[in-house]
């Protein structure tokens, strides 16, 4: 590896599962840019293995490099200790549970190189999550909104100079807990020499995890977020910008942030005190507005800014229903989006019936509409544990309906465990299903279907010690969104699928007889 790499792959990682394994794969199948590259995991003091899973798998790769840190409960302190120690001519900010595409680092750089970028935004591609749709129409050099909208793209996944990041001081507030990339790419926008767009091929591809844990509800304080947006608009405010550039990104906050925000069902779920302030810190933001910024939104939101700063907290939901399109467009189509229409159709229903706003029943309902997958999730869970259930409850009256039952449940909890975050939940699912045949066999007093059932729930256990064994020491326990069968079940999954066959085996044997 050269001395000084081309770029610097700057990864913050906690807890990660299942969902690091595409972005490791895709790193070792990059084709490097001229100068190489580096890749820094830095591990926010994860509680799962995940370091030492990444320290094993880094050891081997003479480009990588493992940095653990104590926990701060956010990607802001991994993304500046990434910064400080990047040796890289750039930097590009990855999420752990996201993935580039092979020829990213290399078409990045060459293209940062030949036009002298200091940040070059890569075509994203969404897997369930929503992407900037318009931003990415073209290939363009200098990017300046209106023209081009940069302002779609308010997430940190680009490619940075890292003198431009040192010569501005450039860093994370690692106070902030909410829209700290929003605060980030504003003063990056706003200062580089030049910002670029790239758009010939996907670059970045944002995935959605199917336990809705980048995608689900998450409880935060209107004043705590807004205050974070208030920094971001101030950078943009007080620039030297061109006034249609500047309205262009304030017109965005306006838009998503303010408006759109409060006709969400994450803020439409909130107890009424709650309600209120979300409608108050949205109302003083919009008061300070210069008023050509007001006036260049288009019109429905232009009427719905006027509303709302004089509205009353009693005109909230009159005010809720959000009045038009929006600048970036979710990524899938076919079944899945006829799936999250459904979910957010149903997440609605749910949110304005349920009488006591901010139930946990409420928050999944948002989950699940977010992410579709979470809610396919916890109903299959939900379906294993009752079919398991229901299959001791035949073992004596119906024996070969138990068998079907018990091989649903296991098979259904075995594709849960390809991307489990821990062992559990698949152990006591098995065990579960393994209740049939114990009743079977105490009811035949077959020795046999005795030793077959404790052999069996031997089986589970010793599986259990291995699943955590593996989890810590190699990454091809987790499923690769590449390959064969084998690569994309992962070794957790076909070790729960080989079980199902034996827990079913078992059951028929000491029921079937």
């Amino acid at each position: 590896m050269a001395d000084r790499p081309a770029v610097s792959v700057v990864v913050p990682m906690f807890s990660t599962g299942p969902y690091i394994r595409p972005l490791l794969d895709c790193l070792d199948r990059q084709e490097p840019p001229d100068g190489g590259f580096e890749a820094l995991l830095i591990d926010d003091g994860s509680t799962d293995g995940t370091r030492e899973l990444i320290g094993r798998w880094a050891a081997r790769r003479p480009w990588a490099d493992l940095i653990g840190l104590p926990p701060s409960g956010w990607p802001s302190r991994p993304r500046n200790v990434g910064v400080d120690r990047a040796r890289g001519e750039f930097v590009f900010f990855v999420d752990h549970d996201d993935w580039l595409a092979a020829d990213a680092l290399r078409r990045m750089t060459d293209f940062a190189r030949r036009h002298e970028s200091d940040v070059v935004v890569g075509w994203m591609a969404g897997i369930g999550r929503h992407v900037p749709v318009r931003l990415f129409a073209s290939t363009v050099a200098d990017a300046h909104p209106p023209a081009t909208p940069l302002q779609d793209s308010m997430t940190v996944h680009a490619l940075f100079r890292t003198t431009f990041l040192h010569d501005t001081g450039l860093r994370f507030d690692e106070s902030l807990r909410r829209l700290e990339d929003h605060l980030f790419m504003a003063t990056a926008y706003t200062h580089a020499r030049r910002v670029s767009v790239l758009a010939d091929a996907p670059v970045y591809v944002h995935t959605a995890r199917e336990d809705g844990e980048n995608a689900g509800f998450r409880t935060y304080r209107p004043t705590e977020y807004y205050a974070a947006l208030e920094r971001a608009i101030a950078v943009v405010r007080d620039g030297a910008l061109a006034a249609a550039e500047r309205n262009a990104y304030l017109g965005r906050w306006m838009r998503l942030e303010m408006i759109d925000r409060l006709s969400s069902a994450a803020v439409r779920s909130l107890p009424a005190e709650e309600r209120d302030a979300f409608v108050a810190e949205v109302q003083r933001l919009l008061r300070d507005m210069p008023a050509d910024a007001l006036r260049a939104l288009p019109a429905a939101y232009a009427d719905r800014a006027r509303e709302l700063r004089e509205a009353s907290p009693a005109d909230f939901a009159r005010l809720t229903a959000a009045p038009g399109a929006r600048s970036v467009a979710a990524a899938p189509r076919g079944m899945r989006a006829r799936l999250t229409r459904l979910a957010r159709a149903a997440r609605d229903r749910v949110v304005d019936a349920l009488p006591h706003a901010g139930t946990r029943v409420q928050r999944r309902a948002v989950t699940w509409a977010r992410n579709p997958s979470t809610l396919v999730r916890d109903a299959a869970a939900a379906g294993a544990i009752v079919a398991a259930l229901a299959a001791t409850g035949f073992a004596l009256v119906a024996p070969a309906a138990s068998v079907v039952l018990v091989a649903a449940a296991t098979l259904v909890r075995a594709w849960l465990a390809i991307r489990s975050l821990s062992p559990w939940a698949t152990a006591i699912t098995q065990l579960l299903a393994l209740a049939p045949a114990v009743v079977a066999a105490a009811a035949h007093t077959s020795a046999w279907a005795g030793a077959a059932c404790a052999a069996a729930a031997a089986l589970v256990a010793f599986v259990v010690a291995a699943d955590h064994v593996g989890r810590r020491r190699d990454v091809r326990s987790y499923p690769a969104r590449e390959g064969g069968l084998i690569a994309r079940t992962g070794r957790i999954g076909l070790t729960a699928f080989l079980l199902a066959g034996v827990i079913t085996a078992t059951t028929a044997f000491a029921g079937l007889r």
